[in-house]
């Protein structure tokens, strides 16, 4: 939708098809590792939309236009780094002569920023819009629902995007003690922001006029969206030391509140005991009240990470995850819901605007793996990332074919079936999407061996050879139940002569005995 928006305010832009779209990508990290040093890098990608689907994330065709040095994070001041770059993309936008390779001739190419791509708190840099405090979601702006707390602010009031009939709207004693009658806000547009910043007088450094009618300008960064709200779950169901947000103040808040008076403190003396919540897992304990919400929210990411997605899809997520989060409303503590909990409500709208999600990922590991001499880090970064550009494919592998029992790719450790039959840990179930006409098929196997294959410049290809099992058939050879797992039948063999698969493709899976379809 944000793409069709902007073709419709600037109609001449789509009429030259060799027009570039581009989206501006910006992370920091720490070059050491985990060691203690502080220094933060935040290298600046401009990432080309015009490409095939299978080709535009592909790191080959990344950019790196900018590396910002350390030793601290830019912040606020980020915009005075990109000014150099926002003046060269004015420039393209305004239309630069290329010459065109193909048909010989000359022409006027113009690029345009779709959006950025960055966590959370680059966006509040980026913006320039607060991410704390009572105000703290840029979509809601003044109609961000936040109450304060004794150590922090939460972020609920999830009710208000349940349909109207709902009976959780009326439910005083599992929430709030109120009856929410208030309806959804919408999201602030490009030109209600612009309107307040009218105020502000001349603004420089790119934030001109040209982002006032973009429907979506900003993409979160989803890996990092995803981990930050897995951490919050694992920590307080897990009850992490420092991490868990069930604290003695959480409670004491839930006391101030009036609600769930189960899990007040109870005073003994100097002692004050904390009763156990219902999400404190316990192999005594699981109840399907805590784990159904949990699997919902896992399920609503995966649904949104899908290689395919629709309009009607996305309209069933955004109802859903309002439910979820009111679920876990009913479960988890106050302080639980910081704004990184709250923000879900917002990912169906926004892959509505900027289509499937895995085209505004941003992934670093590359960069972080050129950090070879630790006393300069951004210039190993950038003759790394040189060197890249130079060094082709262009020769074949080398006679040598090396073997391994173990292999660390796509961030999993994958070991073959012979050696894991002599440890305790699942590391051989593999997954492969298909690429053929049946996008959303999925192929399950267990992994036999794994092959290296050397190319000049020191590059190596991984080849996993698979035993595979046959899911043509639904029902018959696999089996799907109402959260989306899946059930194997591991007497279907399937019949192929091509058991291998790139490395970088495999996804890991863990394989459990069905106790249920037994058969």
């Amino acid at each position: 939708m944000a793409w069709k928006s902007f073709d419709y305010q600037h109609p001449t832009f789509p009429a030259e098809l060799r027009n570039v779209r581009l989206g501006l990508a910006s992370d920091g990290f720490q070059p050491y590792g985990n060691m203690s040093t502080n220094h933060s890098i935040w290298p600046v990608v401009l990432v080309p939309y015009n490409l095939p689907p299978w080709d535009c994330m592909k790191n080959s065709y990344f950019m790196m236009t900018l590396l910002i040095p350390g030793l601290k994070c830019p912040g606020n001041d980020i915009d005075v780094y990109l000014q150099p770059m926002i003046e060269e993309l004015k420039e393209l936008w305004d239309g630069v002569e290329t010459y065109d390779a193909y048909s010989q001739s000359n022409f006027m190419m113009r690029a345009t920023v779709m959006w950025t791509i960055n966590d959370f708190h680059a966006y509040g840099n980026l913006s320039g819009w607060s991410i704390k405090g009572k105000l703290a979601c840029p979509c809601f702006h003044k109609d961000t629902h936040s109450n304060s707390l004794r150590s922090k602010l939460c972020y609920m009031g999830h009710r208000r995007f349940l349909p109207m009939n709902h009976p959780r709207r009326k439910n005083k004693r599992l929430f709030d003690r109120k009856v929410e009658m208030g309806v959804a806000p919408s999201s602030l547009s490009g030109d209600e922001a612009l309107s307040q910043l009218q105020g502000l007088g001349n603004v420089t450094y790119g934030k001109g006029q040209k982002w006032k009618r973009d429907v979506s300008n900003n993409a979160y960064n989803w890996r990092k969206k995803k981990r930050n709200v897995s951490d919050n779950i694992i920590s307080t169901v897990m009850n992490m030391v420092g991490k868990t947000k069930d604290t003695l103040k959480s409670r004491y808040d839930l006391v101030d509140l009036g609600i769930r008076q189960g899990l007040h403190p109870i005073e003994d003396g100097n002692n004050v005991l904390l009763p156990a919540a219902c999400y404190a897992l316990s192999p005594q304990e699981k109840l399907k009240e805590v784990s159904e919400p949990i699997i919902e929210l896992g399920k609503f990411f995966k649904n949104l990470c899908s290689k395919s997605l629709t309009i009607e899809d996305l309209d069933i997520l955004e109802a859903e995850i309002a439910v979820t989060l009111c679920k876990l409303q009913i479960i988890f503590p106050p302080t639980f819901f910081d704004v990184m909990i709250h923000l879900p409500i917002h990912l169906a709208r926004e892959a509505k605007l900027g289509g499937p999600v895995q085209y505004r990922w941003m992934y670093l590991r590359i960069l972080k793996s050129y950090v070879r001499n630790l006393a300069r880090p951004e210039g190993s970064i950038a003759e790394g990332h040189a060197s890249d550009e130079l060094i082709s494919l262009a020769v074949g592998p080398g006679p040598l074919v090396h073997r391994y029992s173990t292999l660390m790719v796509n961030e999993f450790r994958f070991q073959t079936k012979d050696l894991e039959s002599r440890r305790k840990t699942q590391n051989s179930g593999v997954l492969v999407r298909g690429d053929d006409s049946d996008s959303k098929k999925e192929y399950c196997g267990v992994l036999e061996d794994i092959y290296e294959l050397s190319y000049p410049g020191n590059r190596k290809v991984y080849l996993f050879k698979c035993h595979w099992w046959n899911v043509a058939h639904l029902g018959k050879g696999y089996k799907i139940d109402k959260y989306d797992f899946t059930s194997v039948n591991t007497r279907c063999v399937l019949s192929t002569n091509e058991p291998f698969m790139l490395a970088s493709q495999s996804e890991q899976v863990f394989y459990l005995n069905d106790m249920i379809h037994k058969e």
